[in-house]
């Protein structure tokens, strides 16, 4: 597991809300103005209070699909819409309807995880009506009986076939006598062209030289300039996070006397 996921779950277990306080929050929630200070304020302590509820739904999709790995890069990505699935399921709930939030909000999490992971992990994109109606067929073996599936069993099993494309070496055409990274154009070698991080950090190498900083401080600051984070720069440098802190105001203050 990352650090940045350790991160985010201990954040999240911080304001963790019981059934009854989110029940009553939402009921005030209802019958507050929409935009206002205080339905904001209570908008944002209901979602703060169940974002174990995301990373919950996450890690049991993550189970459910030998694809996935939770705790991995992808894992952060998934909680993020996640996140956003939790917002549309609280903006949405309707409290006259006598059921709890987790019932509302799992559908929205996984159908906000599922289309992340149709748009960005995939190798083919596929239509999400489609996508639902092939892992469907995978799980039962007949198309589902519902309006906006496709019908046409040949268009299910070529989104099965993009599904399993996961990789640019995976063999394709009629005889499979190709992958499909050897469908693709060469990229052009551009061996000197930096990126605007790289560039950033350059900067910030050769002002650290000129202040005199030390070797330790300077993976520090180069690690806290990625990140934007104290508690994972000072991981990646063995170091406590709150020493950390002291180091990086200090390496700023001596960058901007040199500056």
């Amino acid at each position: 597991m990352t650090d940045a996921l350790t991160y985010w779950l201990n954040n999240a277990g911080r304001k963790q809300l019981d059934k009854e306080t989110t029940h009553e929050l939402l009921v005030k929630l209802s019958k507050l103005e929409k935009g206002s200070k205080e339905y904001t304020k209570t908008f944002n302590r209901i979602v703060e209070g169940n974002l174990l509820l995301v990373a919950k739904t996450v890690e049991t999709l993550c189970r459910q699909r030998s694809s996935l790995h939770w705790g991995g890069e992808v894992s952060l990505d998934l909680l993020q819409a996640g996140y956003f699935g939790l917002t549309v399921a609280v903006e949405r709930f309707d409290v006259t309807r006598k059921c709890r939030l987790s019932t509302i909000a799992v559908p929205w999490i996984r159908q906000r995880c599922c289309r992340w992971l149709n748009n960005f992990g995939n190798a083919v994109y596929v239509p999400e009506s489609t996508l639902r109606a092939a892992y469907h067929f995978k799980k039962h073996g007949v198309l589902a009986d519902k309006p906006n599936h496709p019908k046409d069993k040949a268009r299910v099993f070529q989104a099965l076939a993009s599904i399993n494309a996961t990789s640019l070496d995976k063999k394709t055409g009629s005889e499979e006598d190709t992958t499909l990274g050897e469908l693709l154009p060469a990229p052009e070698a551009k061996p000197n062209e930096l990126t605007a991080s790289d560039r950033r950090i350059l900067e910030l190498k050769e002002i650290m030289a000129k202040a005199g900083i030390e070797p330790k401080v300077q993976d520090l600051m180069v690690a806290y300039a990625d990140t934007g984070r104290v508690q994972t720069a000072a991981n990646r440098v063995n170091m406590t996070p709150a020493r950390a802190g002291i180091k990086i105001k200090a390496a700023i203050a001596q960058c901007q006397a040199v500056a």
